[in-house]
């Protein structure tokens, strides 16, 4: 998205960490300055209030992702309207062509951050 002060990446992300534990959080990267930051879920309230529109998107990004998936106390398994965006393939995995994968990319190289589903 590009805003006023330059283009910039917004994300969230949850997902399993390992030990049969899951944790999510946010992610900003400012193209120009080449600078790349994780967000807790506490930092969104200090985003708040310096930045109140990406605080906002933060927190709608993440509303949208609960939509995706879900975790009833066991792993992570696409809801139905998951299902139609992200489908199984013999070779991976198929995903809507307005997915960004350079966005996956870039942030897997800072904080090993992947994209699996099991059927």
């Amino acid at each position: 998205m590009s805003l006023d002060d330059g283009d910039i990446w917004l994300g969230a992300y949850y997902g399993d960490v390992g030990g049969g534990e899951a944790d999510g959080g946010y992610f900003r990267i400012l193209i120009e300055e080449g600078e790349s930051m994780h967000l807790d879920f506490d930092d969104i309230d200090l985003l708040s209030q310096e930045n109140p529109s990406q605080a906002s998107l933060l927190e709608s990004i993440m509303q949208t992702l609960w939509t995706l998936v879900e975790d009833d106390e066991g792993p992570l398994i696409l809801t139905e309207l998951g299902g139609r965006y992200f489908e199984a393939a013999e070779d991976g995995v198929w995903m809507d062509e307005s997915f960004d994968g350079d966005s996956l990319d870039e942030i897997s190289d800072q904080w090993k951050i992947g994209l699996t589903f099991e059927g």
